[in-house]
């Protein structure tokens, strides 16, 4: 019987044993690019053991990289941080990273990040672009739907791929009726630990599977071309994208309630807005240094405009 639970799977990767692996894969693709002494900033709202915030912190201590967490989740409290402790890296949501690059502009506090480390599914093309014109550094996947201990592979910085854990997962694309399909064809990912053969995740995602050898000389199989599966309301996506470009939007919240399309946008102000289309209920408001939180980190948000 096969199990499609993202749950009961993490469950099955977060025993001491498979978590040490989990840290020691983490770490080996970090080293590429982060060395000693350096330090990394990370945001994420779910600090328990096991999760990705702590996997991530404990790999960047094992090679000797200092550890950053700021004290509350508020805008503000961010971008101060990096800026006083003068961090090289950041590994946060894809949407927190382009919102600092953002607010950075606006307030003129200069950043140093180098380097960029998303976690999740894979970062959008776009906001990749977004987050390299606002900090010129290079941008990392870490691919492992959930935030929790399912890290499955990992970006280099040669081609715009996902290199799969090879040695603790098998990875297929399928089709919407379960079959396999051939490398090249797009379908449904579908990731099942190779000694737990009877747990198998169907994410919500779409790609393409490649067995030749990445530009970086990676010989793991690569998943590319992901997108958002047919659960995403594509319309939204497309609204929040066109949003998030506009530098004058920190954030911004997207639903089809009952009535029709409620937007609301958190903005900066005396910068120019882009035209809004016809909607039910629209909130505008400026950004609130003291309040403000990304809604990335609010728990009852449904994440429609946040694409993989």
């Amino acid at each position: 019987m096969f199990v499609d639970d993202l749950r009961r799977l993490e469950q099955a990767m977060s025993t001491p044993e498979m978590l040490g692996l989990t840290i020691e894969y983490l770490a080996e693709n970090m080293k590429k690019f982060l060395n000693p002494g350096e330090k990394l900033l990370i945001c994420f709202s779910d600090r328990e053991p096991g999760r990705i915030g702590d996997l991530l912190s404990r790999a960047a201590k094992k090679i000797g990289v200092a550890v950053l967490f700021p004290e509350d989740l508020r805008w503000k409290t961010i971008l101060e941080l990096a800026f006083r402790s003068r961090a090289t890296a950041i590994s946060a949501p894809p949407f927190v990273v382009l919102g600092l690059t953002k607010l950075s502009r606006h307030t003129k506090t200069p950043l140093y990040f180098h380097n960029v480390i998303t976690v999740g599914y894979r970062c959008s093309n776009w906001i990749i672009e977004g987050i390299q014109r606002g900090l010129d550094c290079q941008v990392w996947g870490c691919y492992g739907p959930g935030s929790g201990p399912l890290v499955s592979g990992f970006t280099c910085n040669k081609e715009a791929v996902i290199h799969v854990r090879n040695e603790l997962f098998q990875v297929e694309i399928q089709d919407g009726s379960g079959n396999v399909l051939d490398d090249g064809d797009s379908g449904y990912v579908v990731i099942t630990p190779k000694d737990m053969p009877h747990l198998r995740y169907h994410t919500a995602e779409c790609a393409r599977m490649r067995r030749t050898p990445c530009a970086c000389g990676c010989t793991d199989d690569l998943l590319m071309d992901m997108y958002s599966g047919e659960d995403v309301d594509k319309d939204l996506e497309q609204l929040g994208r066109d949003l998030m470009l506009w530098t004058s939007i920190l954030d911004c919240r997207l639903r089809n309630g009952e009535c029709g399309l409620e937007v609301e946008l958190v903005t900066f102000p005396g910068e120019k807005l882009p035209p809004l289309p016809s909607c039910a209920k629209r909130v505008i408001r400026h950004w609130d240094p003291e309040q403000d939180v990304p809604n990335w980190f609010l728990p009852d948000w449904r994440k429609t405009v946040y694409d993989s």
